[in-house]
């Protein structure tokens, strides 16, 4: 188990060690165990903006384009400055035309 699982067991209210361990999950290729964390990590902090952006990823990985859309206007709104934000959210608008 991972730091971050660890944390998580000690504290399931941890927003942070269910993002962080999302972001280890990724790029294991783990889509579906990153997307639960990073949920989680959207209930406990709704204004995560690099959860949301990272949630629209996954789900643009799985397809979900209108999940993923929602997430990275969210993203968007949160971090109105971030050109990274402006510029998935600007390719995930253009794959579902």
């Amino acid at each position: 188990m991972s730091e971050y699982g660890r944390a998580i067991a000690l504290n399931p209210d941890n927003g942070d060690a269910h993002f962080n361990l999302a972001m280890l999950l990724g790029p294991q290729n783990r889509i579906d165990e990153a997307i639960a964390h990073l949920q989680r990590a959207i209930a406990i902090n709704p204004q995560h903006g690099e959860a949301h952006r990272n949630l629209a990823v996954a789900y643009g990985l799985q397809g979900r384009l209108d999940d993923a859309i929602a997430h990275a206007r969210t993203a968007l709104r949160i971090q109105p400055e971030s050109a990274l934000v402006r510029e998935h959210l600007d390719r995930l608008l253009e794959a579902r035309r």
